[in-house]
């Protein structure tokens, strides 16, 4: 019963709205800490790179489940963006300037897996 609530949640389209939600929704955190000075208790905070990073995994979480359910293009876009929000949000959060290497390997390595899995017509 779990197993075709998820299938209907994830193959209707209902799923974007609730990501995009959740995106707005780490947004207002982020920037509620922010004006209200909260985020002056931690040295490392810097509010673009903590939304982005947020809005990187929470269009990565969707990935295996759309994968999963056949929304392979999608999916595609999920991971694309998803690699480059986060990318954006920790290359300034750790300064980690190698992130963008691994990160375009994985988009890189993504569009050939893909371009070798289609079916010849």
């Amino acid at each position: 019963m779990v197993k075709n609530n998820l299938k209907d949640f994830f193959t209707s389209g209902r799923s974007e709205s609730v990501g995009w939600a959740l995106i707005f929704f780490w947004g207002a955190l982020a920037v509620l800490l922010e004006v209200t000075g909260f985020s002056a208790r931690f040295i490392w905070w810097d509010g673009w790179s903590v939304f982005f990073t947020g809005f990187g995994i929470i269009a990565l979480s969707g990935v295996p489940f759309l994968f999963k359910y056949g929304r392979r293009e999608k999916a595609g876009l999920d991971l694309f963006f998803g690699l480059i929000m986060l990318g954006v949000g920790l290359s300034e959060l750790i300064n980690f300037g190698w992130i963008w290497v691994v990160i375009l390997l994985i988009i890189g390595f993504a569009i050939l897996s893909d371009a070798f899995k289609k079916e010849k017509k």
